[in-house]
């Protein structure tokens, strides 16, 4: 069995695909007769898709000394809301059901993390910096980037301190290790 399959098997045991949910079931209001397909043809990719991005920033990381930390692919629960909150109802603007972020802590790895996801030849478009000066105190960059089998999928890069500040404290603490974790806090109150 390779490791695709294997992925696609375990993430099918763990995730139910939207045609098995009950209809008109209260947290998707009734979209799932209309959109059942698509958010089946979004989760069957997924697994596949998820080989192909976690592959490519852990080898970014490697070469630029980062470490990755590596999200579980969305729920059908956390799509719809997406879809409808801030999509209309498009399921082609979905471009985070298989998701990472490369974890830089100097402005040079991010500079070199960012120059290698804009020169990979699967680049769906350029990266997008964020500063925090324009979101919010967010910082960091996307990129999105298609797999072979179409799923476009995403890499953050992102300081440490983005990591803590938008992740729930034990995640954040798993990803960046307790001295790490420690230190932040220490600094931020």
């Amino acid at each position: 069995q390779t490791k695709p399959q294997s992925l696609l098997q375990e993430s099918l045991k763990q995730k139910p695909l939207a045609s098995n949910l009950p209809q008109g079931s209260p947290k998707v209001q009734g979209a799932i007769p209309k959109t059942n397909s698509q958010i089946d043809d979004l989760l069957k990719k997924a697994p596949e898709a998820k080989v192909f991005v976690d592959d490519i920033a852990d080898s970014i990381a490697q070469r630029i000394g980062a470490t990755v930390a590596k999200a579980p692919i969305k729920s059908t629960e956390r799509i719809i809301a997406k879809v409808q909150g801030e999509y209309g109802g498009d399921y082609s603007q979905v471009k985070d059901v298989v998701r990472n972020t490369i974890v830089v802590t100097n402005p040079e790895m991010r500079s070199a993390a960012i120059a290698e996801l804009n020169s990979n030849p699967n680049l769906f478009k350029p990266v997008k910096i964020q500063t925090g000066d324009n979101y919010f105190g967010y910082e960091g960059a996307l990129a999105n980037l298609q797999s072979p089998n179409g799923l476009v999928t995403e890499i953050l890069v992102a300081s440490p301190e983005m990591i803590y500040g938008k992740m729930l404290p034990a995640d954040s603490l798993k990803i960046l290790g307790k001295e790490k974790f420690d230190e932040i806090k220490t600094r931020t109150g």
